[in-house]
């Protein structure tokens, strides 16, 4: 007894002593000065990344609350293992060492018993990579997605098991030997099962035929599937099914059990299956109204106004919870995130009428405490915290949250961005995680084309990478190649100029580009104004006008029709050297200003001369024509653009919502000097608006016009006159037709719309489109008219695809255009819809 009794007294002793030494020890540097902060144990991790998290800092004062509170704080980086503090006092006052013992790393991933799916497929779908942290909770969901994996891949019944081996490799910077992991994924892989059939019974009220495209589950051959089963697809399917009943007023429906008829075929080797779902309807009901209660913050109004259905009108499952959550991102946009919404559904079964009534208890608002930043292995956690809109200390807002997920995709720099809130230190405080996975933003590009104009072969080489050094640089090397153009530029992009929302670039080019050699791209001579005999013979035509060389006019019920069959061509070309300086600003997250201040030396030049005399040709384009009276010297040419903008698209390439507007003003000439001199003035606006399943639909508009400086009569080069793309605008029409083509007309104004409805293949890389383009070009703004029967109209179908900041369209396009003289609509080069489809290959930003 008295044993036992010592042993009690001698453990009590030791508590005793451990917890007054605690206590001891916060109060003996408790608001004492700290002289140095010092980080043992980081090895892979860089010192910038935690420092900037830890508040307790050189020259505060020592608080052990704030140390508890930088200790849980850098355990949230998932970085560490075990993080421990040791403060000691020195003369001047403590020095505080944060020592750290790092979570391994994965040095190798091996996948083992994959015989239909490529271990690439298996690597590239799970979330841990070789070089990230290994954390032990995020293999159990790796495991999972390979299950689902091999289940996309027809493969349902597969078991993944795991192994970790433990190891040591050495620091590529430091040269230290550190812990690592091999882990290793073992897959029994089952056999295929394809669906050949499936059948509904019980879908009396509603037509299966619609239902059937918004199922995942479908039987091989339907809408091209390949008709793997796959368990979580069918879980899923049967919520999609209620949904649907739901949402016509079906809210009693159920289904009552699913069939499955699985048979063995041997000639295919796989098993097949046949699925019956049974559904059970029960009765329509109609939407009674629902009452809303205690809230205090929102209005009446305000709440109302976001319940999407009517009262006595048939009921709305999905328009109901739409409804719901409207009112939930009201209230967390606001940073209401503590709030109590209670909903109580009342269903008359007699009637057939269901009625809600809502209990809303807005209770106090939170405040972001801590932001962290995650996953962000090269790219600095600066460049990711300054497109983050929220910051410490402000009100929770969801909608601040979601435009800072958008910002960072939009950068191109990450694969995925994942958000998480967990609580803070006190209640009413929460903690951001924002969590990305880098993905490869260097590119190089080599290859060979044929030009969409179908007039040569061009060579085309990009190197760029752009996030340089991880600090959100830009840069970029472009050579292009071909029998009609060759082309090289150098530049460098800064987005946020000293951090701030400020950038600045700088680019330099050469070009030397060849023109009227392609049909439609005419370049007319002159017999230097001479009326009569020329190289190509007589000119006849309307009295003092100015005539291309060899064109003949019939004088016909008072007007002149031209005859250009005989019509003297030239060719010549243009050597550029340009300079470019832009500087920009952005303003409130979705307004800016760019401007662009280009000097450039141009000069253009012809070696064609007439035959059989020998003599130069003479071109009959009056600035042309100005160059070869001065013998064709070098000019300089510069010129300011502006441009305002307003931009809410919630990502610049693949938007589903949001809209785009600005304006720009370019300013050629008059008091920057230079040959040029002209104002150009151009408008765009987009708007993208979802429209069903995961479809959206995108409409394009923009025009622009060319004046001369106010007082000054018009200069302007060849150059300089706007163009049609035909690659974004106006798609197909850079081909020859009986039209002529687009691609090669020039002008002063124009006119350009498209209309795309598109859907996503693979979410951020690969999407599918339909789309319809008009295009007008006219000759001064003057011409400009809203005239249906002079665009060029085209239709097609295309994909769009983007390897990180190298986006490319593919399309066919079917052309046709509005004939004059048969007074129809007419297809291009053949009235069959189904031939003469032309290809063009778009690679946006190339030049």
């Amino acid at each position: 007894m008295k044993k036992y009794g010592l042993c009690v007294l001698l453990t009590c002793m030791i508590l005793f002593f451990c917890i007054g030494g605690y206590a001891f020890t916060e109060e003996l540097y408790e608001g004492k000065k700290i002289i140095d902060v010092e980080f043992k144990g980081l090895v892979k991790t860089e010192l910038y990344s935690v420092k900037s998290i830890v508040e307790t800092k050189v020259r505060s004062l020592f608080s052990q609350k704030i140390v508890d509170q930088d200790i849980k704080a850098l355990y949230k980086l998932e970085l560490f293992d075990d993080i421990k503090v040791d403060v000691s006092e020195g003369d001047d006052g403590l020095v505080v060492s944060f020592i750290f013992v790092e979570l391994p790393t994965i040095r190798d991933i091996i996948v083992r018993g994959n015989k239909k799916v490529s271990d690439r497929a298996v690597k590239e779908r799970i979330l841990l990579k070789t070089g990230s942290v290994y954390i032990e909770e995020r293999v159990e969901s790796d495991v999972k997605e390979i299950v689902t994996l091999f289940g996309e891949r027809g493969f349902p019944s597969s078991k993944v098991t795991y192994e970790v081996k433990e190891t040591k490799e050495k620091d590529k910077k430091t040269g230290e030997r550190v812990n690592s992991v091999d882990l290793i994924f073992t897959i029994e892989q089952s056999k295929k099962l394809v669906i050949t059939q499936v059948n509904f019974s019980g879908f009396e009220s509603i037509n299966v035929e619609t239902l059937k495209p918004k199922l995942k589950t479908k039987e091989r051959g339907y809408m091209l599937s390949r008709g793997f089963f796959k368990e979580d697809e069918l879980e899923l399917d049967k919520r999609e099914i209620l949904r649907y009943y739901g949402s016509q007023g079906y809210i009693d429906a159920e289904i009552i059990k699913v069939d499955r008829n699985i048979t063995r075929n041997e000639e295919r080797n796989r098993d097949e299956m046949v699925l019956t779902i049974y559904v059970r309807e029960g009765n329509q009901y109609n939407f009674g109204g629902v009452t809303i209660t205690e809230n205090k913050i929102f209005t009446d109004e305000e709440l109302y106004s976001l319940i999407k259905l009517k009262e006595n009108t048939i009921f709305n499952q999905t328009a109901w919870e739409t409804s719901v959550q409207s009112i939930r991102n009201l209230l967390a946009s606001n940073g209401y995130i503590y709030y109590v919404m209670n909903i109580e559904e009342t269903k008359d079964t007699e009637m057939t009428v269901v009625s809600y009534s809502i209990q809303l208890t807005e209770n106090n608002k939170a405040h972001v405490e801590k932001i962290f930043i995650t996953g962000n292995d090269k790219t600095k956690r600066f460049v990711i915290a300054r497109e983050i809109d929220i910051q410490e200390g402000e009100i929770f807002s969801s909608k601040k949250i979601q435009r800072s997920i958008e910002k960072l995709y939009n950068l191109q720099y990450f694969g995925s961005v994942n958000m998480d809130v967990k609580p803070g230190s006190e209640l009413g405080l929460v903690d951001l995680i924002f969590d990305v996975e880098e993905q490869r933003t260097g590119l190089f590009s080599f290859g060979l084309s044929y030009s969409t104009s179908g007039s040569e072969l061009l060579l085309f080489e990009e190197v760029s990478a752009n996030n340089f050094l991880g600090r959100g640089l830009r840069l970029y090397e472009k050579v292009e190649f071909g029998f009609n153009r060759q082309g090289i530029e150098l530049g460098i992009d800064e987005p946020w100029l000293f951090n701030k929302p400020t950038s600045a670039g700088l680019s330099i080019s050469w070009s030397k580009t060849k023109y009227g050699r392609q049909e439609g791209d005419e370049v007319y001579t002159w017999n230097e104004g001479k009326r009569g005999d020329g190289p190509a013979g007589p000119i006849v035509g309307p009295e003092d006008e100015k005539i291309p060389d060899g064109v003949t006019y019939t004088y016909v019920d008072g007007m002149y029709d031209a005859d250009e069959s005989n019509a003297n061509t030239m060719e010549y070309t243009n050597q550029t050297y340009k300079m470019a300086i832009r500087l920009g600003k952005r303003f409130a997250s979705i307004y800016g200003v760019s401007s662009e201040l280009g000097f450039s030396v141009f000069r253009n030049y012809t070696d064609d001369t007439y035959e059989p005399t020998g003599d130069p040709v003479v071109p009959f384009e009056e600035s042309l024509y100005d160059q070869y009276e001065d013998d064709w010297p070098w000019y300089w040419k510069n010129y300011l653009s502006i441009t305002g903008y307003r931009d809410t698209r919630d990502s610049t390439i693949f938007a589903r919502r949001g809209t785009y507007l600005s304006q720009t003003f370019a300013f050629y000439g008059g008091p920057l000097g230079g040959y040029s001199n002209f104002l150009r003035l151009n408008t765009d606006m987009n708007a993208n608006v979802p429209t069903f399943w995961n479809f959206v639909l995108s409409g394009r508009l923009n025009f622009g016009f060319i004046y001369p400086w106010l007082g000054h009569t018009l200069k302007i080069d060849d150059n300089d006159y706007i163009r049609v793309d035909c690659w974004n605008e106006g798609r197909g029409w850079q081909r020859p037709s009986q039209f002529g083509s687009l691609y090669s007309l020039r002008g002063r104004s124009e006119l350009n719309f498209s209309l795309e409805h598109r859907f996503p293949i693979v979410e951020r890389y690969l999407w599918g489109l339909t789309f319809f383009d008009l295009s007008g070009l006219y000759d001064t703004p003057e011409d400009f008219a809203i005239d249906f029967k002079q665009f060029y109209y085209s239709v097609g179908l295309g994909v769009s695809l983007v390897v990180p900041g190298f986006p490319i369209r593919l399309y066919l396009t079917r052309r046709f255009k509005y004939d004059d003289e048969d007074n129809r609509l007419e297809l291009v080069n053949s009235q069959k819809f189904l031939e003469k489809w032309d290809f063009v290959l778009a690679v946006a930003g190339f030049f």
